[in-house]
Parts: structure tokens; C-alpha cells; sequence
């Protein structure tokens, strides 16, 4: 009886056994479980695509894009007016070097012309020979003209710098140009006002 039991118990085994494998494979639980996630991501990616956040998030990024497109063309235009403006200093450095090196020569000459006129001054003693004036003479003349040279391109050098070259009047000249203005000395009289009734 036992055993009886025991082979009918197989045999119901084995025919639910059979009845399962013989079921189609969509309908075993097996095959089930493993597609649920996979169907439930394909679901849910539908309704997000559907509600539109894939081309919210499109448009949002092309949107960052753009402002990016803008920063970069801005700070193109600003390098290209910081590159002109540096090459501009560049260009007026250059040129105040070149001028403050021919100042330098002027003032060179200059001092060259101060030692002369110092070395070779006027010889002192009670008579001077002809040939110490006509010397004298000589070396006044070559030195204005060495003086004027060197002022004249001095002026010149400091017109190109923009420098007012034009000579101001002296403290004295402005007092001679005011003494001929007449000042009344006399205190002004002012009469008390009226009042009316």
C-alpha cells in the first residue's frame, strides 16, 4: 500500500511535470519573471518619452549650447581688442624708447658742448689779445650753433611728444603787464537801503 501510494504520487509528478512542459513558454512563470523588468524598463522609458522629458532635456542642452556659442564669440572679441590694444602700447612704447633715446643723445651732446665751454672759457687776465677775441669769437659761434642745433631738435623731439614747446611768461613780465593796470584805491560807497511804507 505504501508503494502504491508512493507510484501513484510519482506518476501525479510526473504528469504535472509533463502538463507544465507542455504549456507554451510565455505562460511559465519562469520565462515570466525574467521579462517583467525588462518590460516594465520598456514601459516606463515609453512614458517618459511620451511626456516629453527626453526633449525638454534636448532643448535644455541646446539652449546651454548656444549661451556657450555666445561666452565664446564675446570673449573672441574681447581678446581681439585686448591683442590691438597691447600691440598699440607696444607700438607707443616703442616710440617714446626711440625718442627718449634720441633725447638722450641730445643731452649727450649737450653736456659735451657744457665741458667745452667750460675747458675752453673766456681767458682771464687784464688784456686780452686780438687772437684771443678773434679765438673767443670763434668758439661763441661754433657753440651757438651747436646750441640752436641741439634746442631746435630738442623742440622738435618734444612737439612730436605732444609737449608745449612754447615759452611761458616769466613771474616779472606778468608783474610789468600788470603794473600798467589801474587798481582804484578808493572804497566803494554803498547807500542804505530805502524802505518803503
Amino acid at each position: 500500500m505504501e508503494n502504491d501510494e508512493r507510484d501513484s504520487l510519482q506518476l501525479k509528478k510526473l504528469a504535472l511535470e509533463i502538463a507544465e512542459l507542455e504549456r507554451p513558454w510565455w505562460k511559465r512563470p519562469s520565462y515570466i519573471l525574467a521579462a517583467l523588468p525588462t518590460l516594465l524598463a520598456i514601459v516606463g522609458l515609453s512614458v517618459v518619452y511620451f511626456n516629453g522629458f527626453f526633449s525638454a532635456q534636448l532643448t535644455k542642452l541646446e539652449n546651454q549650447r548656444h549661451d556657450i556659442e555666445n561666452q565664446i564669440k564675446e570673449f573672441e572679441g574681447t581678446r581681439n581688442t585686448l591683442i590691438i590694444q597691447n600691440q598699440k602700447l607696444q607700438n607707443d612704447i616703442s616710440a617714446k624708447q626711440s625718442t627718449l633715446n634720441e633725447i638722450n643723445d641730445i643731452a649727450s651732446k649737450l653736456r659735451n658742448v657744457l665741458v667745452k665751454v667750460q675747458l675752453t672759457g673766456p681767458s682771464v687776465g687784464p688784456v686780452k689779445l686780438e687772437q684771443e677775441l678773434k679765438a673767443d669769437a670763434e668758439f661763441r659761434s661754433e657753440t651757438g650753433a651747436e646750441l640752436s642745433d641741439i634746442v631746435s631738435k630738442l623742440n622738435e623731439l618734444l612737439a612730436n611728444a605732444g609737449v608745449d614747446t612754447k615759452p611761458k611768461p616769466a613771474y616779472a613780465d606778468i608783474q610789468r603787464a600788470n603794473s600798467g593796470i589801474r587798481v582804484d584805491t578808493k572804497p566803494a560807497t554803498t547807500r542804505p537801503l530805502r524802505r518803503h511804507r
